[in-house]
């Protein structure tokens, strides 16, 4: 570990206003939706919050929280390691590319020994077979050093070139690291396939792609751009202003429907109108696992969710959403209409009772789906982004399960004429 980093000056020009605050809805922790100081160093390029969540454990058949953590990704990099992969978890796993991991202490059992000793079960065996325990063993120094207790934080950040910076709340360098390895394992423990924390993983599953699909000066330092609002959170109180101002807009949750029409990635809310159809699908059998849906059924489930059809209609303004599934080309249910942020009530076709709550999220139309699995895990979460150019992203995520699928616009036979095509030619 090298000597901390000398703290760069202020980028001159004007101070923007700061980020609003994102609260995990667990341990009540907030979240800047932007930071602009880490890596050792002040006036970096912003990178935005793409998901917060709990780390708990079960002690003796309860869960003990034990922290907070949130994942914050420079957006321009987070395009480039997306680029070409379907799992975005993975894809930032892999990346060279900056972000940080910011954790805030909940369980006063947490102290600095104990929080090194949960990083061994997870870094010890990779970075032995790398051969790399001796840059581990110098982290490790680094995070023993800081007191840790409820409500303090700290900062683990992954630098472009492949370091890691630790630091406390209070912006003290801790350490660095220079290994690719470590920061690819430390990604790993939070967006992995055994993620310690599947509500963080879902959380940012559901974020990334308002992200993602924001154009660059959408994102470039502006206070209201994307920041987490996929968050497993159904209530505008989530996101508070910050405390230095008042004049801090809230998130676009908060939107009362009917105003700002105008997404933050620069498409209004009508561009996710139209016909989409799948075009590829990544997840689709774990994702229906976790949800419940039996092995017998899931193997002609799976088909159906691979090659899907959708009609989605969004009123002037987003104060109206209607979805109609068209799998298999015919009609699979009666359209469903979503007011944001008004719970609606429904049943799968399996008879389970669901409620469901649409919202806002810059661009993006968020759903959260509670009712599965009878209430014993975080809702589901699907995320439906357009991409401005005839194509969509969705994402779903349940019980730490993601499922992706690409989407374009039907540019063909209206639906209705395809579907009673598809109706004759049987």
């Amino acid at each position: 570990l090298g000597p901390p980093a000398a703290a760069a000056r202020p980028v001159p020009g004007a101070t923007p206003p700061p980020p609003h605050k994102v609260r995990e809805p667990v341990t009540q922790h907030l979240y800047p939706s932007r930071l602009e100081a880490y890596a050792g160093r002040a006036g970096q390029p912003p990178q935005l919050l793409a998901g917060v969540g709990v780390r708990s454990k079960r002690v003796l058949g309860s869960a003990l929280h034990l922290y907070s953590v949130g994942l914050y990704v420079e957006p321009a990099g987070a395009r480039r390691a997306a680029a070409g992969y379907d799992d975005l978890l993975a894809a930032l796993i892999a990346a060279d590319s900056a972000q940080t991991l910011r954790i805030v202490i909940e369980s006063r059992l947490v102290n600095s020994a104990r929080l090194v000793e949960s990083f061994d079960e997870r870094l010890f065996k990779p970075m032995k077979l790398a051969g790399e325990l001796e840059v581990y063993h110098e982290l490790r120094a680094s995070l023993r050093s800081v007191d840790l207790k409820p409500g303090k934080s700290i900062l683990l950040s992954i630098t472009e070139a492949g370091e890691l910076v630790a630091e406390d709340g209070g912006g003290r360098e801790l350490g660095r690291a220079s290994s690719k390895r470590l920061c690819s394992a430390i990604l790993d423990i939070y967006m992995g396939d055994d993620t310690v924390s599947p509500p963080c993983k879902a959380a940012i599953a559901a974020g990334l792609p308002p992200i993602l699909a924001a154009p660059a000066e959408a994102t470039a330092g502006r206070p209201d751009a994307p920041a987490g609002g996929a968050l497993p959170v159904s209530s505008a109180s989530a996101v508070e202003p910050a405390a230095s101002t008042k004049s801090v807009a809230k998130a676009p949750a908060a939107v009362p429907a009917g105003g700002g029409a105008e997404a933050a990635s620069g498409l209004p809310r009508e561009a996710l109108g139209g016909t989409w159809e799948t075009t590829h699908a990544e997840g689709v059998d774990d994702f229906l696992a976790a949800v419940g849906v039996p092995m017998f059924v899931r193997a002609f489930a799976v088909g159906r969710y691979t090659l899907d059809c959708k009609k989605i209609e969004v009123a002037p303004g987003g104060g109206r959403v209607t979805f109609t599934d068209f799998r298999g080309m015919k009609a699979n249910a009666a359209p469903v209409e979503y007011s944001p942020g008004v719970p609606r009530q429904r049943k799968d076709k399996a008879g389970t009772q669901l409620t469901e709550t649409g919202r806002w999220d810059a661009g993006s139309w968020v759903v959260e789906t509670k009712g599965y699995q009878r209430d014993k895990h975080p809702p589901m979460v699907s995320t439906f982004t357009p991409g401005g150019d005839g194509t969509m992203r969705s994402v779903s995520t349940y019980r730490g399960k993601v499922m992706t699928r690409a989407w374009v616009q039907r540019a063909s036979q209206p639906l209705a004429a395809a579907a009673a095509a598809a109706a004759a030619s049987k």
